[in-house]
């Protein structure tokens, strides 16, 4: 009886070494898959975080190079970005573990960490540093951050990301700053794209003049300009700003076979003309900035002597006029804070909205319609290059530029394989091949 009875006692102690030793082992399981799911989850956030700091890396560089940047502008600009993202407090980590204080801008090899190469196109791998690639990708790697818990069990925490941003399609369909100006084309220059001058009027990269009749029963020709009608009460106010740059709703349109443009009649177009003038002298309230480039030639009136299409053709008038790939571009291009000649004011400062001066206007067939208000169909978006302001805003009414291959806009491309000229928004892309784009 003694002997059952000190085996009966002796039982639980046996199965308390055993829960202990369950313990131990289950505590272990449990703190390795919680150093496992902290380092893990950490892991992942600074993954997000990368790349969106390599993203926003692409599109900057983009920009610069959309702008006429060098290669070697748009690798500081990259730099630049990144180093204003990583000063976020949430950053930390990150910061800590990329170095960019040694630079070498001229080489694709900005660091050991970063690289910067431009692309003649998206999806060519071959095409890598072409000297007129508009397509930025950035690659940051190599980076590895701290483990918290999980070091013991060779957890790995290395982080890479790329990105590759550059200009979208032309955009075909929607458009969202359209101005609320209407130039008469041909239809008989329609092509198969919307973007296909010149629909009758001056080709791209010539010096043009696009005027509106005196009269509200003249004829309208190939060139001539009307107000497009907007939602907003029809006043002088309403069309400043929205020349200026103010959105209305009907500046927000979709375009599509059959559309037609309502113009304005009874309004005086040199007064309203004058919210282009913000597009060089900025406004008043800073609603409106000025272009980084204000640069601009002699003045040149409307009548200046032109063709049957709008193209000026005085060599004396050409000769004095700011260009927008000898000059404008160029002047960027360098980074010059003079204009180039010719010229007679203005001056170029970074940090001012970029390309303020290049416009889209709405082309429509204007066969058999006279000056004033018409229902016109739609043939097309131009992009125009703004030569010179308004110098007289309560005589002048006539616009001196030049139409442009493409330019910068907010829309929905046309996801067309290749690019064609048009407006065009600035996009990320996949990068081929890549798993961390």
């Amino acid at each position: 009886m003694k002997s059952a009875a000190l085996s009966a006692t002796r039982l639980p102690h046996k199965q308390q070494g055993n829960v202990a030793v369950l313990f131990v082992v289950s505590l272990t399981a449990l703190l390795t898959m919680a150093a496992v799911a902290l380092d893990t989850g950490d892991l992942f956030l600074n993954k997000g975080r990368l790349q969106n700091l390599v993203d926003a890396a692409a599109l900057h560089g983009a920009r610069v190079v959309d702008q006429g940047g060098s290669q070697t502008a748009a690798r500081q600009a990259v730099v630049d970005i990144l180093v204003k993202n990583l000063e976020s407090g949430d950053m930390r980590q990150l910061s800590n573990n990329i170095n960019l204080t040694t630079l070498n801008t001229a080489d694709e090899d900005v660091t050991n960490k970063l690289n910067v190469l431009f692309l003649a196109a998206p999806e060519d791998n071959n095409g890598l540093n072409a000297a007129a690639g508009r397509y930025v990708r950035v690659e940051l790697g190599q980076i590895t951050l701290t483990n918290f818990l999980s070091q013991t069990f060779s957890f790995s925490k290395n982080l890479s990301a790329t990105a590759l941003a550059g200009p979208s399609t032309a955009a075909e369909t929607c458009f969202q700053d359209v101005l609320p100006v209407m130039v008469c084309g041909d239809a008989a220059g329609t092509a198969a794209n919307l973007f296909n001058l010149p629909f009758g009027l001056p080709p791209n990269d010539v010096l043009s003049l696009l005027t509106m009749p005196a009269a509200n029963t003249t004829p309208l020709a190939i060139g001539n300009i009307q107000l497009r009608t907007i939602t907003a009460p029809i006043n002088t106010a309403n069309y400043q700003s929205a020349l200026a740059g103010q959105l209305f709703g009907e500046q927000q349109v979709c375009f599509t076979a059959g559309t037609t443009i309502a113009t304005q009649a009874g309004l005086a177009l040199a007064q309203p003309l004058a919210g282009l003038n913000t597009r060089f002298n900025g406004s008043a309230d800073d609603d409106f900035p000025r272009d980084n480039n204000n640069c601009q030639g002699a003045d040149i009136a409307d009548n200046v002597v032109i063709d049957g299409q709008g193209e000026i053709i005085d060599a004396a008038a050409i000769a004095t006029a700011y260009r927008f790939e000898d000059n404008y571009l160029a002047d960027i291009a360098i980074e010059a804070t003079a204009c180039s000649a010719p010229s007679d004011d203005g001056n170029i400062t970074l940090g001012i909205q970029a390309r303020r001066r290049i416009v889209r206007l709405i082309i429509a067939d204007c066969a058999g319609a006279v000056n004033g208000e018409n229902t016109l169909p739609f043939l097309g978006i131009g992009c125009f290059f703004l030569s010179q302001k308004i110098a007289d805003i309560d005589v002048n009414r006539h616009l001196v530029g030049e139409f442009i291959d493409g330019c910068l806009t907010q829309s929905k491309p046309s996801e067309q394989i290749g690019n064609v000229p048009g407006p065009y928004s600035l996009v990320l892309y996949h990068v081929p091949g890549s798993t961390d784009s």
